[in-house]
């Protein structure tokens, strides 16, 4: 087992690679209450094709089978999985973006037990055929529900724009019509293919002991025997370049208009700590041109264009591609959108950034270190770096080597204000 101690954090962090693949990471910290652990699988709403994996040829899967995968998961031995964590005093829960799939607990004692149970239940190999039909119907409800989320429309919108014709633009639950063709035969090839401890790493944090934890871990995975797994290349197919999506106007039973503005990064593909530093210097980059501290911010909110419970940006950083997002309710859409274009423009000539870079940095340094202080927070950093192809503590190097140029780069390369999409949620009157 590998020990990394990072003298900023005063911590220290235990990893190690066991056979098979599985990954594990292991951050103690010593008199907290709470523990937590987060079981990634490498399986998310955009992988919508394997081939080469335990006999498969080349299979084509509907969208929404990761989603739907991870509901049907916790089907075990007729009951909600969920209730055996409640009895043992924990809390269990998961979630699929768009690559990964996440399983994931916290509880105060009987941890043992618990991780036991989120290996068995995320590995065992035999789905229940039983209930398929119901978790359909949960599913489809689920969906409709979003269809009637303002900020779900429009991120979505956004996305048929920013990746036209791509999975990115789909709901990660899939639509009504691709969830009707999920089977069980499906969801099984799909589990073989996927939730194998080659595409797994663990993430535990809490007053925990790392040898222990390995041990454990170890003896479980030695006792199964993982279905022999040949080579599973994740292809995308993601564009990179212009965006041809352009803007995407939606009506919908509301009083007030809502605006999303996305850019994709031209270059995408990046990982490890240089996709860490690219993710870190787009976000300083968004918080000095529209961060509440800022001068936009405020003056614009004072002419009332911007809404400031519902006004932000979102950066979206993976291996295969990254975008950003900047909206919110907006009363006055048309002159918002020229605003914030006029603001990216202003900017290109380097002395924004410049004056405020050592503001920005300080600020997003110690919002970083903070997160180390709680182990929910840890165990989602952990993840966070390791998904991008780095290790948990290059988010801190990656800072350190943040420089005022990166952020520049990312204005020319990356919020380019002749390529970018918008989505436009409007009051069904006026759409």
């Amino acid at each position: 087992m590998i020990q990394v101690e990072n003298a900023a954090l005063a911590e220290t962090l235990f990893y190690d690679d066991l056979p098979g693949g599985f990954t594990i990471y292991i951050l103690p910290k010593s008199g907290t209450l709470q523990k937590q652990a987060l079981l990634a699988v490498d399986f998310g709403s955009i992988d919508q094709s394997f081939g080469g994996v335990n006999g498969y040829g080349q299979v084509q899967i509907p969208a929404g089978v990761a989603h739907f995968l991870e509901h049907r998961i916790f089907e075990r031995e007729g009951r909600d999985i969920s209730e055996r964590f409640t009895a043992l005093g924990a809390e269990v829960n998961a979630h699929t973006s768009f690559t990964s799939t996440a399983y994931f607990f916290s509880c105060i004692d009987s941890f043992g037990p618990c991780l036991d149970l989120l290996l068995d239940f995320v590995l065992e190999s035999e789905l229940l055929a039983e209930g398929l039909e119901r978790e359909r119907e949960i599913i489809s409800r689920e969906i409709q529900l979003y269809q009637d989320s303002l900020e779900w429309v429009s991120f979505f919108a956004l996305m048929q724009s920013l990746y036209p014709g791509h999975p990115l633009g789909v709901d990660i639950a899939g639509t009504i019509e691709s969830i009707r063709s999920i089977d069980e035969k499906i969801l099984q090839a799909c589990h073989s293919a996927f939730y194998h401890p080659a595409n797994m790493s663990l993430f535990v944090c809490g007053d925990v002991e790392a040898e222990r934890i390995l041990y454990q871990v170890q003896n479980f995975v030695e006792k199964r025997k993982p279905l022999k797994r040949g080579p599973n290349r994740r292809n995308f197919g993601i564009d990179t370049g212009t965006i041809i999506g352009g803007h995407q106007e939606v009506g919908m039973p509301i009083h007030q208009s809502h605006l999303c503005m996305g850019f994709k990064d031209q270059r995408a593909n990046l990982k490890g700590k240089d996709l860490l530093r690219r993710e870190l210097a787009s976000e300083l980059a968004l918080d000095i041109l529209f961060g509440p501290s800022g001068s936009f911010y405020s003056r614009n909110y004072e002419k009332g264009l911007l809404d400031v419970e519902s006004f932000g940006t979102e950066v979206y950083a993976e291996p295969y591609f990254s975008f950003c997002v900047i909206g919110g309710d907006a009363p006055q859409p048309e002159a918002l959108e020229e605003a914030l274009l006029a603001r990216i423009r202003q900017a290109g000539n380097g002395d924004l950034i410049v004056r405020d870079f050592h503001r920005a940095k300080r600020k997003a340094y110690g919002y970083l270190i903070q997160q180390f202080d709680q182990v929910e927070n840890c165990v989602t950093q952990m993840y966070s770096a390791v998904s991008r192809g780095a290790q948990p503590f290059d988010f801190l190097a990656a800072f350190e080597e943040l420089s005022a140029a990166d952020i520049g780069d990312c204005l020319k390369t990356w919020l380019d204000p002749s390529n970018y999409a918008l989505s436009l949620v409007k009051p069904l009157e006026q759409s």
